[in-house]
């Protein structure tokens, strides 16, 4: 069911980049069913190597990568920042601890760690497959032909369930949805550059064609912003 959540929801779709112009086909995929869903569990995260100041003076936006696999630990530590849950809380803020972002790692690159579209699970640290395979060129293809996307060990999907936000705060929801974006996206990129990683946090994307690819309907439920992690070539 949509939900009509007023001016918010114009302002979304009205800023969408569509790929039609340029001739780009929305993909189809096939979803990973129930009876397939195993969830992959991570292992623990431990305390990041450095400081917080070395972290926030080495950061940077990064977009030559080497294609070298990060490690399920290094992945791990990723979510974590973005979206690690402690107890009650999070390690983000979130507008009335209402919570409408998902993180949705695509694996490219990761020892141990099939090819494929996964959801993060705070609550246990683990991994839901939603979709096997190959999907870096598409999604590649989907960010404007941007090739470093394919070339990331992994990309990491920020997904917003408006609804989750906007029943609360109305159509202002839609600022507080984007502002918690930017929060995750700043830890991914601290914790990345902690562990010698290069990222970089990637806005232009065909809407449609990305939240095909997630199986979002663009509406209540879409990918808002995406972060590509990986070895930086030449290291």
């Amino acid at each position: 069911m949509i939900i009509d959540m007023g001016i918010g929801q114009e302002f979304h779709n009205a800023t969408a980049l569509s790929s039609h112009v340029l001739g780009v086909r929305p993909v189809k995929i096939q979803p990973v069913s129930d009876q397939q869903v195993t969830r992959l569990a991570l292992p623990t995260c431990q305390q990041l190597p450095g400081t917080l100041d070395q972290a926030i003076r080495n950061r940077s936006s990064v977009r030559d990568f080497d294609r070298r696999p990060i490690s399920p630990e290094q992945l791990a530590q990723l979510l974590f920042a973005g979206f690690g849950q402690l107890g009650r809380r999070h390690t983000v803020p979130s507008a009335g601890a209402l919570y409408p972002l998902e993180l949705y790692p695509v694996a490219n690159r990761v020892q141990g760690v099939d090819n494929g579209i996964y959801h993060y699970v705070p609550t246990t640290g683990g991994l839901e497959p939603i979709v096997h395979g190959q999907v870096s060129g598409d999604l590649a293809m989907a960010c404007l032909g941007q090739e470093f996307v394919a070339d990331a060990a992994v990309v990491i999907a920020i997904c917003a369930h408006f609804n989750k936000t906007c029943r609360k705060y109305g159509d202002r929801g839609y600022r507080y949805v984007y502002m918690e974006a930017g929060h995750m996206s700043q830890n991914i990129y601290l914790a990345a550059t902690a562990m010698g990683l290069g990222s970089v946090a990637i806005g232009a994307f065909f809407d449609r064609h990305v939240n095909d690819l997630f199986s979002l309907d663009g509406v209540n439920s879409a990918v808002i912003y995406l972060h590509a992690i990986g070895y930086l070539a030449g290291q």
